[in-house]
C-alpha cells in the first residue's frame, strides 16, 4: 500500500502506510487494486493479498515493428509480445527498450502492431507461453513470408 495512489489522501505530513485502507469508500479500494497494491475481499474490506490470479487471462501474441535510436543511428527493431491486446503490447515494447537500451518514450516509434498466430513465432518467450496452444495445434508452422 506504500505507493497507493491515495497516499495523500490521509492529510498534510502523513505517510501512506498510516492509512486506514479498510474504511476508504470502495472507489478508492478500486483504484488501488488497479494498481496491484492491494484487493478487495468480498465483504469489501480492503486486502493485502490478491484475491484473483489473472496470470496468463486471454492472452494473444502481437508483433511489434518500429524504429528507435541504437547509438548515432535509427534501427529497425522486430518484438513478439505475448499481450492482452495491442495498447499492452506496446508498453511492453517501451519498458523493454527502456530498460535495456536506455532509450525515452518519444523517441520510439512504432510503425504496427499485429496479432499474430503463436506457431509462427521463433521468440522463445512466445513459444514458452503458447507451448500447450501449439501443441494441441500440430506443432509449429513456417511464417508466411511477406511479398515486397
Amino acid at each position: 500500500w506504500a505507493g497507493c495512489a491515495v497516499g495523500g489522501a490521509a492529510g498534510k505530513g502523513t505517510s501512506s502506510s498510516r492509512i486506514n485502507h479498510a474504511a476508504l469508500p470502495m472507489t478508492t479500494l478500486g483504484a488501488c487494486w488497479a494498481q496491484g497494491f492491494g484487493s478487495v475481499t468480498p465483504e469489501g474490506r480492503a486486502s493485502a493479498f490478491k484475491v484473483k490470479c489473472w496470470v496468463g487471462w486471454s492472452m494473444k501474441a502481437y508483433r511489434v515493428k518500429g524504429t528507435a535510436p541504437f547509438g548515432s543511428q535509427r534501427q529497425g527493431f522486430t518484438f513478439d509480445i505475448p499481450a492482452q491486446d495491442d495498447k499492452q503490447a506496446r508498453e511492453r515494447v517501451y519498458s523493454t527498450l527502456g530498460s535495456r537500451h536506455n532509450i525515452n518514450r518519444r523517441k520510439i516509434n512504432i510503425d504496427s502492431v499485429a496479432e499474430i498466430d503463436p506457431r509462427t513465432s521463433k521468440d522463445p518467450q512466445i513459444i514458452h507461453h503458447f507451448r500447450e496452444h501449439i501443441a494441441n495445434a500440430g506443432g509449429p508452422i513456417q511464417a508466411v513470408s511477406e511479398e515486397e
